[in-house]
């Protein structure tokens, strides 16, 4: 079979996704000038969590996915020796390597690595300086989850690969029943993270993810910039501090008020007066939190501060 072939049916099976890995697949197609053949057309189309999916193209079965598919459908042991150690070096440089079978034989195999966001490290030391333990969990093979969690700033026990849905979600339900007082936030943007999502106290969606993780989540980012997760967060404890801040403001206002009243003291107006103070006083507090036109950033109101550049 033709290697213009074997893309095209690449590139079909991939289309209908949004999982960032099949747009790469498919814009690889693209920029090696493979068209999809229009009369072609997938019927039962469908995703296997944590493995691949697999259709129907003109009578034949096609499957595209990892390693653990194919072993599960026993068509793994028709690689070569050479092919498995081809593959083998992909996994150690951190790419993930998936394969591609039509009816009983595996006609190919692929690379794609993964690129972390250049703001990824950063906000991961920021996460940190605040006390906020960070995890990896990822599907990927070992090796691949292994090159981008160190090169984020994570710790090899903090990276946990190789995961189906279900395990993520142990994970997640683990981390929350022992976790004390702390919540467990979620930050996913695939179908297999919808489950963890669901579950987690906050679950956040990468606005470019697939849409069933956007629905089950509690917090869609508009985009996939990292810095907007950082600044959520801290919008939120300054909004917690905020409300503490008003809220013991407004009794004890209320208080003073009161014992001068008792005491005699206090007036009809003065109360009033005190009311309507405490009012204007709160609400100039709360607008504390508007966005700040001073940021160099170019997220509105956010900017690292000194002490939490990381020297590459």
């Amino acid at each position: 079979m033709l290697i213009e072939i074997r893309m095209e049916y690449l590139a079909l099976m991939e289309s209908p996704s949004s999982h960032p890995l099949a747009i790469a697949l498919v814009q690889a197609t693209r920029n090696e000038n493979v068209t999809v053949n229009k009369s072609l057309e997938v019927l039962d189309h469908s995703l296997i969590e944590g493995e691949g999916i697999v259709g129907n193209v003109g009578g034949l079965t096609v499957r595209v996915g990892n390693a653990r598919l194919f072993k599960r459908v026993n068509l793994f042991k028709s690689i070569s020796n050479t092919d498995v150690d081809i593959s083998e070096s992909w996994c150690k440089s951190g790419g993930t390597v998936g394969y591609m079978s039509i009816d009983d034989d595996i006609v190919c195999m692929y690379c794609v690595q993964d690129a972390a966001r250049e703001e990824s490290r950063e906000v991961v030391h920021a996460f940190k300086l605040m006390g906020i333990e960070t995890v990896m969990l990822t599907g990927d093979n070992r090796s691949s989850a292994l090159a981008i969690g160190r090169e984020v700033g994570l710790a090899e026990e903090d990276i946990r690969s190789e995961l189906l849905p279900k395990e993520k979600l142990d994970i997640i339900t683990e981390l929350r029943c022992g976790n004390g007082k702390g919540l467990v936030l979620m930050v996913g943007d695939g179908v297999n993270d919808a489950p963890a999502l669901a579950i987690a106290d906050v679950g956040v969606a990468m606005g470019a993810g697939a849409a069933l993780a956007m629905e089950t989540s509690d917090i869609t980012l508009m985009d996939s910039n990292l810095k907007k997760l950082l600044y959520s967060v801290r919008m939120g404890q300054k909004t917690n501090r905020v409300i503490i801040e008003n809220i013991a403001f407004s009794f004890a206002a209320k208080a003073i008020v009161m014992g001068f009243t008792f005491a005699g003291m206090a007036s009809l107006w003065a109360a009033i007066g005190t009311d309507v103070g405490a009012m204007l006083i709160v609400t100039l507090n709360g607008m504390k939190l508007l966005p700040s036109k001073k940021g160099t950033n170019d997220l509105v109101g956010y900017e690292f501060d000194k002490n939490e550049k990381v020297l590459a």
